[in-house]
């Protein structure tokens, strides 16, 4: 598989398969309405992002970056994807904690969570 190709790979297993139920989650616990929040969906969700956490875990190369050496913008969407799982309480498999607490102390990647969290604390 060419580079291109697996970067719109992990790019669209991103988006599509681990961050929408995190994104179902959040909808029915805070961004929606509290009329058209339904608990029940919680559940289908923890399912949903479990399922491709596996699926996830079993893509994570032995290099240090998705892609090999050199880090690209699926690094910094799946680390971000990963926090975001972290913060709503997601059992996170081995090698993709491991990769974001890596990516976490990455100088630019830490200093962007930093300011994130000095901006929910005066809110």
């Amino acid at each position: 598989m060419t580079e291109s190709a697996l970067h719109h790979q992990w790019m669209s297993f991103i988006v599509t398969e681990l961050e929408q139920p995190l994104w179902t989650m959040g909808k029915h616990k805070f961004a929606l309405p509290e009329a058209y929040r339904h608990r029940e969906f919680l559940g289908v969700a923890v399912f949903e992002f479990n399922k491709a956490d596996v699926i996830a875990e079993s893509w994570m190369p032995a290099s240090e970056f998705l892609l090999g050496k050199e880090i690209s913008v699926a690094d910094i969407m799946l680390a971000q994807t990963l926090i975001w799982a972290s913060r709503f309480e997601q059992k996170i498999p081995p090698k993709l904690n491991a990769y974001m607490e890596c990516m976490s102390q990455r100088a630019s990647l830490s200093s962007a969570l930093n300011k994130e969290l000095a901006g929910a604390d005066k809110s």
